[in-house]
């Protein structure tokens, strides 16, 4: 795949990458290979539970639960206070042919939705002509989004540790390397501001969902990017004061937990980006 710079990523702009119409079976590989890593079950406090695979933990029960895992957002500003917003690669659409969501031997140990947390959302899953995905989008493809979302690995045992958040800040790390080829030296745990935790919860199209404890990191740096094509299609830096107009006009959806902060909190803590510390609480989970 070409990349295209349409503007310097240094600045606010857009960087598209242009592919071809068929996705490569190498990238369908990686992201099926991506679904069996396992993921970091928590109670809703946060209190480790367990673990499971990426498609178990995105799967919606027949009474509408999701298993409740640990994840992260991470929010990427230059030196300017410009923010990074990427566009989610198509190819993370996943067929799930012979995979029937409900029959594979859950235990019962799934922390229900708390009413509080969900959100019926109306940000639906289309293509760029308007059209609709096939049956089982997961991880909502093809929706704009803040610079990285993922999940810290239970399999990586880094990633478990929790004093200072270390845990999540090492997979952020990795994330950002792998999803917008930042080089690791660039985006150290160490760089990472760690704000506060969230709990939401999204059933997406009712079979594929969301349902996490998502840990809030922002990150100011002047870095490289070199963005993988199988995760994302686009990324731009906007401007604070043109927020509003950018997320108007653009011609996808956004994932459920961006439009949840953009909603309650990203422009406050955007507009105090050099007095964040006023702002943090790693007390309290706060509940959308």
């Amino acid at each position: 795949m070409l990349f295209s710079w349409l503007r310097s990523v240094g600045r606010p702009g857009l960087l598209s990458l242009s592919c071809s119409n068929v996705a490569t079976a190498n990238a369908a590989k990686l992201q099926e290979q991506a679904l069996e890593e396992k993921c970091i079950l928590v109670n809703d406090q946060d209190q480790y539970t367990g673990s499971a695979s990426k498609r178990d933990c995105h799967r919606v029960d027949p009474k509408g639960n999701i298993r409740l895992h640990r994840a992260f957002s991470v929010f990427l500003f230059n030196s300017a206070g410009d923010m990074l917003l990427q566009r989610r690669s198509v190819e993370k659409v996943h067929d799930m042919v012979g995979t029937h969501p409900y029959t594979d031997g859950w235990s019962d140990d799934r922390a229900p939705l708390s009413p509080t947390a969900v959100s019926h959302s109306s940000v639906g899953v289309r293509l760029p002509s308007g059209g609709e995905y096939p049956a089982n989008p997961i991880t909502f493809p093809d929706c704009y989004t803040n610079a990285c979302c993922s999940h810290p690995l239970y399999d990586i045992e880094g990633e478990r540790e929790e004093l200072n958040a270390l845990g999540i800040r090492r997979a952020a790390q990795r994330r950002l390397n792998y999803e917008l080829g930042i080089p690791m030296a660039q985006a150290r745990p160490e760089n990472f501001h760690y704000i506060t935790r969230i709990h939401y919860a999204d059933r997406g199209d009712g079979t594929w969902g969301e349902h996490e404890i998502d840990y809030i990191l922002f990150l100011q740096k002047d870095v490289d990017l070199k963005p993988n094509d199988s995760e994302v299609s686009e990324v731009r830096y906007i401007k604070r004061a043109g927020l509003d107009d950018t997320i108007t006009k653009l011609d996808a959806p956004l994932t459920p937990w961006f439009r949840l902060i953009l909603q309650h909190r990203l422009q406050l803590w955007w507009d105090n980006l050099h007095n964040l510390k006023q702002y943090e609480n790693h007390k309290e989970i706060e509940r959308f």
